[in-house]
């Protein structure tokens, strides 16, 4: 029997992605990935039936969104932290309210503020318009595809120093502009996850440069909010082995599941689904949908 692997957070083209569901979950497939969750930004999944479909006993595929939302820390600093929403009710009101609210606002006016303090480092990529002409079947046009277009056009040498060095919202964020998106809070995020039956998964925690103090405070504050049905991704395919194990030891501290995550988007050539997080990590996750459940069965019963 081969080995079954996972991958619990991916994006398409349905946000800002570079393949469409179909194409990456064949990519699956041919990477032995047994269970994949599609987690679009802000956007609930597409019809993972109709695609499993395609692929007959080959592939699980699990309903998945990544929301955007905003946890106020207690020196007062705000910032957006990413939670991954993990099979969820298929009609999933709350949920759908949550993405709804999120995509209200001037994405057009957000790139183009970004475009512009770009020309005054001297990186003319052109206008919104045409990044959008280049992103082709791409739904959410964002960073990721400005960053691609600097990189492609010689400005930088990858995607990772476009946003190192240029518009990440760390490092040294030399064209860096603030969203202006009022996001809701990680507390209403994962309250909304839970009511529709989702496991909430707090996303790549090192990527909001925090300080182990306040690491620690997100961490207490979702374990709260999610209780004994929250996740956190350990295995996620940027992170070192080092960063990995400090991340398990963090998941056993507060009682959290571990999750295996690539945020595979298709940008960079070393992207790829052959992280081969191990099956087990989906058991886990599982095991918490199951507990959730039961508990809503009770509440409800």
């Amino acid at each position: 029997m081969k080995n079954r692997y996972i991958d619990l957070h991916t994006h398409t083209t349905r946000s800002d992605g570079r393949c469409t569901p179909g194409q990456l979950v064949e990519m699956a497939v041919k990477n032995n990935i047994s269970v994949l969750a599609i987690t679009d930004h802000n956007v609930l999944s597409p019809d993972v039936r109709s695609l499993e479909n395609r692929h007959p006993g080959e592939i699980k595929l699990l309903t998945g969104s990544e929301i955007s939302c905003r946890h106020t820390f207690t020196n007062g600093e705000t910032k957006e932290i990413h939670v991954v929403v993990l099979m969820y009710d298929k009609n999933a009101p709350n949920l759908a309210e949550i993405v709804s609210k999120n995509r209200e606002h001037n994405r057009e006016g957000y790139i183009t503020a970004i475009l512009e303090k770009l020309k005054g480092c001297g990186i003319n990529i052109g206008t919104y318009e045409e990044l959008c002409a280049a992103a082709g079947k791409s739904e959410h046009v964002g960073r990721m595809h400005v960053a691609e277009k600097m990189r492609d056009m010689g400005f930088v040498s990858s995607i990772t120093e476009a946003f190192d060095t240029f518009i990440g919202d760390f490092g040294l964020k030399k064209a860096y502009v603030q969203s202006g998106i009022e996001y809701v809070s990680m507390r209403e995020a994962v309250k909304a996850a839970l009511l529709d039956g989702a496991v909430p998964v707090l996303a790549h925690l090192y990527y909001y440069q925090l300080s182990e103090a306040g690491q620690e405070e997100l961490l207490k504050s979702f374990k709260e909010y999610a209780g004994e049905f929250g996740a956190i991704e350990t295995e996620y395919g940027r992170y070192t082995e080092e960063q990995r194990i400090l991340l398990r030891e963090y998941a056993d501290r507060y009682g959290l599941a571990r999750s295996g995550a690539s945020d595979f988007h298709g940008f960079d050539e070393k992207e790829t689904l052959s992280n081969h997080f191990p099956y087990e990590l989906y058991e886990c996750i599982l095991e918490r949908k199951r507990r959730l459940d039961a508990a809503r069965r009770t509440t409800n019963g």
